[in-house]
């Protein structure tokens, strides 16, 4: 059901992300214009299933253990640095890097 999908989408990503996503069913989505640190980010990525980012927002070790339902990351950005992609892996997140 697309109704039970969690998106956290930060740092701006662009508002036509949002407008795909709930033109095709999914209307669980949580925008943020900067980048999320500390409790605030994993407050905010607790109950997401997917997450958007780009090159601020920091996605550690211990930030993945609080992600119990993550099951993708995008970055929107060059490279993937931002993300323990150990840590992602072991979880068996899958991750995916866009070049912009």
């Amino acid at each position: 059901d697309k109704n039970k999908l969690n998106f956290l989408l930060l740092e701006g990503i662009h508002p036509s992300a949002v407008e795909a996503l709930k033109r095709d069913g999914y209307h669980q989505v949580e925008t943020h214009t900067e980048a999320l640190t500390g409790s605030e980010l994993i407050n905010a990525i607790g109950d997401a299933h997917f997450v958007g980012l780009r090159s601020r927002t920091r996605l550690t070790e211990e930030v993945l253990s609080w992600a119990s339902k993550l099951t993708a990351i995008g970055c929107f950005c060059i490279g993937t640095n931002q993300v323990d992609l150990h840590g992602a892996v072991q979880r068996a997140i899958f991750e995916y890097a866009q070049r912009c």
